[in-house]
């Protein structure tokens, strides 16, 4: 035990006897945090509710958890279950997979309350969906949560870590199938991801999903003022080789849109390629890239709507061929638009998966 506490490991968390778990019900579908009551308590209007005992015990939507560590601190966050059509919630099933989605500044986690229906309509089996809340004043692991804080803040290892060491503990709890956890992030969630991939989860990950990624600091900063445009350019640089350093994954896919006005294609292009130089050199697949034209985003952009170019999480995530190939199974089809990428990032979609 001293050990784990030493490597930031050790949490707080405690599997219940799932016959005798009830929660209240009184602060609705978007409260905040819950507590856990056994079956004798009730709230003040007598509602109570029985978990399903089909699902594993910690997962539920409704309860804002908090995971500990003794040595890195909290993670807040939401777990549910995406149930395929028509699939039995009274059967005895799992393991399940693990899908960790990291949200951008706009989201939180509890955005996937919101997305459970969208999820269940292409998921291709049951699996758990968990959503981090974004560290308090923080652009992910970047110690600026200003609208510049990307370029303005400074990385912090230590939150990295955090995150990292609680992707790994939910992995290992009960119903999870260690070998099939996928992570993916979008936008300023996309940043996150990358940057635990190169801080290293310590386990192996059947997937990763990048959708409008952006890096800390930025490549092209011809409409920056010389100061910032050289500080931008050095955080990004060492940045990108933070990404050198990555694990590798098994299934990596960039979803980007051609046109994005937030997320740049010239910056995301560089990460893509630092991805996919470490990849090789790993014995990985090369990193599936799929570039979005303006009329395939989830809203068209206009001069009122979308101007950013910036909303395709539907097109990017909202997919099944997506989750099959996040948990191990084979890639996805490129789209039409997307064979034929500019300069090193043209390649084809490499069918089998190596072994680590």
């Amino acid at each position: 035990a001293q050990a784990r506490v030493a490597r930031g490991l050790e949490s707080r968390w405690r599997p219940a006897d799932p016959s005798s778990l009830f929660f209240s019900t009184s602060m609705g579908q978007h409260g905040r945090k819950r507590t856990w009551k056994p079956k004798e308590s009730s709230d003040d209007l007598g509602g109570t509710c029985r978990l399903d005992t089909s699902v594993p015990t910690w997962v539920s939507g409704d309860v804002l958890q908090v995971w500990t560590s003794l040595a890195l601190g909290d993670v807040e966050f939401r777990a549910v279950l995406i149930k395929p059509p028509g699939w039995d919630t009274h059967r005895q099933v799992g393991p399940y997979p693990l899908a960790a989605y990291f949200p951008g500044l706009g989201e939180n986690a509890g955005a996937i309350l919101d997305r459970i229906d969208e999820f269940e309509r292409v998921a291709p089996e049951p699996f758990v969906l968990a959503s981090p809340m974004r560290p308090k004043q923080g652009w992910w692991f970047i110690d600026n949560g200003s609208a510049w804080g990307w370029m303005k803040g400074n990385f912090r290892e230590e939150l990295a870590q955090r995150y990292c060491a609680w992707v790994a503990e939910l992995a290992g709890r009960e119903g999870i199938d260690r070998k099939r956890v996928g992570i993916f992030g979008y936008s300023a969630g996309a940043y996150a991801v990358v940057e635990m991939l190169a801080m290293g989860f310590g386990l192996p990950l059947s997937g990763i999903g990048l959708g409008g990624v952006h890096g800390h600091g930025q490549w092209d900063c011809s409409e920056f003022p010389g100061d910032q445009a050289r500080g931008a350019q050095d955080k990004f640089a060492r940045f990108l080789e933070r990404l050198s350093r990555h694990q590798g994954a098994g299934f990596i896919e960039a979803i980007h849109g051609r046109t994005d006005k937030e997320s740049k294609w010239e910056d995301a292009s560089k990460i893509i390629e630092a991805l996919e130089k470490r990849q090789l050199e790993l014995g990985f697949p090369k990193v599936h890239v799929r570039r979005l034209e303006p009329e395939q985003q989830d809203l068209l952009p206009s001069s009122k709507r979308n101007r950013s170019h910036h909303s395709y999480f539907g097109a990017a995530f909202v997919r099944r061929d997506f989750l099959v190939a996040l948990f191990g199974g084979p890639p996805p089809l490129p789209l039409e638009s997307s064979l034929e990428p500019p300069d090193s990032l043209q390649h084809s979609v490499e069918p089998q998966l190596p072994v680590p």
